[in-house]
């Protein structure tokens, strides 16, 4: 009996306004989701526009050059998809960014999610070398590592904060990832930019801002341009 009234204590209010604060709760998590989900949009632009820049700065460099990064994005679909799960990878990742970043609780939160620790690693890599020589003789295989651990931390990470997300619309979700995927993508630049001398992120945050502004500029076009006749 005493079980049953324990159970039962779950479903009464406390203080009797537990009731109407519960309402309140969830009409506040419902606004905060809308908010998220509108910010989201705003932003997608933004998404849009990086994405453009960094596809036509790509698409400027030497064919052979290109095909060593996409060629590490498809062996990893293709380990990952047909050969070995790689989350055990992406786990260990992570458990090395909560270790950089134990000693800032709030960090170690979001950190594992935002950072691509291996990417990271291929950038500080890339750039040590190339301080004290030439690091072409590296290119084609920091090149293909690059490709291959940008979409690993990204595909995971999509995949671990869609399984965390319950919130109304699932705008929790589409407001985190598309942060994460903006971040990632800057990091890739800069890791291209050390890796890849014909690459240069100046010249992709150049064509980023332009193709985002023209993204801003079209939507505003559709939304409030008063068309004649």
């Amino acid at each position: 009996m005493a079980k049953n009234n324990s159970d039962a204590e779950k479903f009464i209010p406390k203080g009797g306004g537990g009731g109407s604060g519960a309402l309140a709760a969830a009409k506040s998590n419902k606004l905060v989701s809308i908010l998220k989900l509108a910010i989201f949009l705003s932003i997608l632009p933004v998404a849009i526009g990086i994405s453009y820049g960094f596809l036509n700065t790509l698409s400027l460099l030497d064919e052979k050059i290109t095909d060593l990064f996409w060629a590490g994005v498809a062996a990893f679909f293709l380990v990952d998809l047909v050969i070995l799960k790689l989350s055990g990878l992406y786990k260990k990742g992570q458990k090395i960014i909560e270790i950089i970043f134990h000693f800032f609780a709030p960090l170690v939160k979001f950190a594992p999610y935002v950072l691509p620790i291996y990417t990271i690693l291929i950038l500080v890599f890339s750039a040590a070398v190339s301080f004290f020589k030439d690091i072409s003789p590296y290119r084609d295989t920091l090149l293909f590592f690059t490709g291959f651990s940008i979409i690993l931390h990204f595909v995971y990470t999509a995949d671990a904060l869609r399984s965390k997300q319950s919130d109304f619309l699932k705008a929790g979700y589409f407001f985190a990832i598309i942060l994460i995927y903006l971040f990632n993508l800057i990091i890739l630049a800069a890791a291209l930019d050390k890796v890849i001398p014909e690459f240069s992120f100046v010249q992709f945050f150049q064509n980023a801002c332009a193709s985002t502004k023209d993204a801003y500029n079209a939507i505003f076009d559709q939304l409030f341009a008063v068309k004649n006749g």
